[in-house]
């Protein structure tokens, strides 16, 4: 699996959870932590099965922007999951590119 976060237009976090390049799971709020809870009861004991995080670069507000990413890194951190970024989705192609250094999407962090 791999999980996107992104901010809309409108100001809003969202999260999508893809397999096989098809989308299995949303999840949007106006606050992070309505995202988070809801992305954890999800994921409560599948957080092995995400291959991937991929983070939306922008453009955004710079706050929101900041703390997307701070959520990102911090569940990449926990889960030992690679982190990348991207200004363009594209759901076939990510779900086919590993993360890795050589990675075309910006690799933020790249665990061992």
């Amino acid at each position: 699996m791999i999980l996107r976060i992104e901010v809309t237009p409108e100001g809003e976090t969202c999260s999508w959870l893809y397999a096989a390049a098809r989308e299995i799971f949303r999840s949007q709020g106006k606050s992070m932590a309505q995202v988070a809870t809801v992305l954890d009861k999800k994921l409560k004991s599948q957080w092995s099965q995400v291959s991937g995080i991929y983070v939306f670069l922008g453009p955004a507000g710079y706050s929101r922007l900041r703390a997307t990413h701070a959520f990102a890194l911090g569940i990449s951190l926990a889960q030992r999951i690679p982190i990348a970024g991207y200004k363009v989705w594209h759901p076939r192609s990510a779900a086919t590119v590993p993360l890795s250094s050589k990675t075309p999407l910006n690799p933020i962090y790249p665990p061992d």
